[in-house]
C-alpha cells in the first residue's frame, strides 16, 4: 500500500513539474510570437521609409534634370 501510495505522489509531482514547464514553454512561445511579429512591423517600416526616400530622391533627382536642360511640364 506504501509502494502504492509513493508512486502516486511522484507520479503527481511529475504532473506538476511538467505541467509547470509546458506553461512556461508557452509563455516563451507567446513572448517569441510577440518579438517577431514587432520585428515584421519595424521591417515594413523601413520599408516603406527607404521606398519614401528612394522615390525622393529619384524625384528630386529628375527634377534637377529637367531644369538643367530647360524643359517644363
Amino acid at each position: 500500500m506504501l509502494l502504492f501510495c509513493t508512486k502516486c505522489v511522484l507520479t503527481l509531482l511529475l504532473f506538476i513539474f511538467f505541467h509547470q514547464s509546458i506553461e512556461n514553454l508557452e509563455g516563451q512561445i507567446a513572448d517569441a510570437l510577440t518579438d517577431r511579429n514587432k520585428a515584421a512591423e519595424t521591417i515594413s517600416k523601413l520599408q516603406v521609409r527607404l521606398l519614401l526616400f528612394m522615390v525622393s530622391y529619384l524625384f528630386n533627382s529628375v527634377s534637377e534634370f529637367k531644369e538643367k536642360l530647360h524643359i517644363s511640364y
